[in-house]
């Protein structure tokens, strides 16, 4: 296309701006004008809506220039070049149009593709922040997961370790209680034997005191009857002398006097058996000890003021038998302190 179509032509083509043809009559230049002009009038267009008055200027220009026939005639003699003109300026600024249509289309499009590709872009993002962000719960999870079984290990670590400590102090208690239990065994059996051996030397000790005191007693007894047989002599002696002083100078006793008138008949009652007792001598046989040891007994041991000189007879010491050996006073109390 030739570049100097490319200019809009400096006349109007009036007869295009007015809808009619070249041949078009007086009257239907004035209806088209009026038509128009009713059309884009400012004063028919709403507050607001009339931006601009070129298209009511360009239908009253045309009409103006058509309704003038001196006017007309010199437009209609260039008429034809003219139209050619704006025929192909019309092509081209249709072309044009539709190729910045075409331009706006695939800028539109591109924008489109562009807008697209960024929305696949953010999807894209987002599905890889969502990934990132499941990942990361995935792996806080299994972080979680991981520091839950760590914490259930230690726990059962711990609770074995708390378990087998446990056991080992019980262990170690029960063989403290078995260590006890045997010392304690121990002892009872050593406080066992020493109190059996402490029963025996008490036992023993005693025994050797009983025999001690069997023994002092038995010297007690020997000494006693030494001292009855001795005192026994001297009353025996003692009789003999007064036996021979009686032969001589014989006296009698209240006792003898009243037995003498008893026999002579002056009273007729009988002897009293105490006087008679007193009268007849009393022996008192030898009793027999189970220990082995003659004890006298108590008539025995009476006194001359109870029994007459007559009735005592003197009692010989029998031999013990016992050879045990005599302790003194020391060994005695060594005896009962062990």
């Amino acid at each position: 296309m030739n570049s100097s179509n490319t200019y809009e032509p400096e006349i109007p083509d009036y007869y295009a701006d007015l809808g009619i043809s070249q041949h078009a009559s007086l009257q239907e230049i004035k209806t088209a004008f009026r038509k128009l002009a009713r059309k884009h009038h400012p004063d028919k267009k709403a507050p607001g809506q009339s931006i601009d008055a070129h298209e009511f200027r360009k239908v009253r220009e045309a009409y103006e220039q058509l309704i003038d026939d001196d006017k007309r005639r010199i437009y209609d003699a260039s008429y034809s070049d003219l139209r050619e003109k704006w025929t192909t300026y019309k092509a081209w600024k249709e072309s044009e149009m539709k190729r910045e249509e075409m331009k706006r289309a695939e800028q539109e499009r591109q924008a489109a593709k562009a807008r697209a590709e960024e929305r696949r872009k953010a999807a894209e993002a987002e599905r890889m922040r969502n990934m990132e962000e499941i990942l990361r719960a995935a792996m806080e999870r299994e972080k979680r997961e991981n520091l839950r079984k760590e914490r259930v290990r230690q726990a059962e670590e711990r609770s074995r370790e708390t378990a087998r400590r446990a056991r080992e102090q019980q262990e170690q208690a029960a063989k403290e209680r078995l260590r006890r239990q045997k010392e304690k065994e121990a002892e009872r059996r050593s406080e066992e034997a020493a109190r059996k051996a402490r029963a025996e030397r008490e036992q023993a000790a005693q025994e050797r005191l009983k025999a001690i005191l069997i023994e002092e007693k038995q010297e007690a007894s020997r000494q006693r009857w030494a001292k009855m047989r001795e005192a026994a002599d001297r009353r025996e002696a003692a009789k003999r002398q007064q036996a021979r002083t009686k032969k001589i100078h014989p006296q009698y006793t209240w006792r003898e006097r009243m037995a003498a008138k008893e026999k002579q008949g002056v009273s007729s009652q009988p002897t009293p058996a105490r006087e008679q007792a007193e009268k007849t001598p009393r022996f008192t046989p030898q009793t027999n000890n189970p220990k082995g040891n003659p004890r006298p007994s108590w008539r025995d041991r009476a006194t001359p003021k109870t029994q007459g000189v007559e009735a005592r007879k003197t009692v010989p010491l029998q031999p013990t038998g016992n050879n045990a050996p005599r302790f003194t006073w020391r060994e005695r109390e060594a005896a009962k302190n062990s």
